[in-house]
């Protein structure tokens, strides 16, 4: 069983029973009558207590908005304790306002107020231990490539990284490499690889394969420019599978990279993250909202300005 496998298994099971706990326990009795009687402006609310038959409906529509909102979570990927807490906690967030949202408009099968209130208490604690417990940790023997467009840039920074790679990805042809850079006829009928000493694995369009093939946990970028297709496809791979991607610090605009230093000197951490369909959603219905609301506090003003 492969650690990615191992990864996604324990973090979706994981989620899922703690999603069914979290609405087990705020649909106790004894729970509901302390909350909503000990504490401070939850006891305005009425405890509420569902049948079997409701809870069991009530706990699925929950377990399948929590999981739909944790997506990003569930791909293996190294983080930082905080950054894996901080991602979990927005998740969460973004899956109790759905909630919200559906128990505002009666919907037959919502969460109670309290229940609500009291399975985001639980799983804003449970959730963010399970994904520090099961978060990828940085390997100490790291299995490294570099990745590029030009021969000559890959060379340059081979020199400068003190990281051992396994080899290097980049377009076999082509303006990037020059006709002395080329594969060269030895006299023992051989050939030899652009870059003497270091394997050549494949083009880029091989990349994911070539990091599923050889184990790979970093992928050193070293293209000529950050700005073209080639450069974010790669990231876009390496965030896919979970692959710590790093550049060196001169040859990559600040940005992109996280300010605290790595192990090696030369090498900082790139810190983009790609954006999921639910940040799209969210800062849509946001910017719709914001234009809406806007409009009808300006309406009198507008109106008054178009009768002079």
């Amino acid at each position: 069983m492969s650690a990615e496998f191992r990864y996604r298994f324990t973090s979706i099971v994981g989620t899922i029973l703690l999603v069914i706990l979290a609405v087990a326990i705020a649909n106790y009795a004894a729970v509901q009558t302390f909350v909503t009687t000990e504490i401070p402006v939850v006891n305005q609310l009425y405890d509420t207590v569902l049948s079997p038959p409701q809870i069991a409906i009530t706990g699925a529509i929950t377990v399948f908005v929590v999981m739909g909102s944790l997506i990003p979570m569930f791909k293996p990927r190294s983080r930082r304790i905080l950054d894996t807490l901080f991602i979990t906690e927005k998740r969460l967030l973004i899956a109790v306002l759905g909630l919200a949202t559906m128990g505002y408009f009666d919907y037959s099968y919502r969460l109670p107020r309290s229940t609500l209130i009291i399975v985001t208490a639980l799983l804003g604690v449970l959730l963010p231990l399970l994904f520090i417990i099961v978060r990828r940790r940085p390997n100490a023997n790291e299995r490294a490539i570099v990745v590029g467009d030009d021969i000559r840039h890959i060379r340059d920074i081979l020199e400068v990284i003190n990281t051992p790679v396994l080899g290097y990805v980049s377009p076999p042809s082509g303006n990037e490499i020059r006709n002395w850079e080329r594969r060269q006829v030895i006299t023992d009928g051989g050939d030899e690889q652009p870059l003497s000493g270091v394997k050549r694995l494949g083009g880029l369009s091989r990349l994911e394969n070539i990091l599923l093939e050889n184990s790979v946990n970093v992928a050193i970028l070293a293209f000529s420019t950050t700005d073209r297709a080639e450069f974010f496809g790669a990231l876009d791979t390496c965030h896919k599978h979970g692959i710590t991607a790093k550049a060196p610090s001169r040859h990559i605009d600040s940005v992109l990279t996280k300010t605290e230093a790595t192990e090696d000197d030369e090498l900082v951490e790139i810190a983009l993250e790609p954006w999921d369909w639910q940040d799209y959603l969210f800062k849509r219905s946001f910017d719709i909202l914001f234009a809406s609301a806007s409009l009808l506090l300006l309406a009198p003003l507008l109106s008054i300005i178009t009768q002079r």
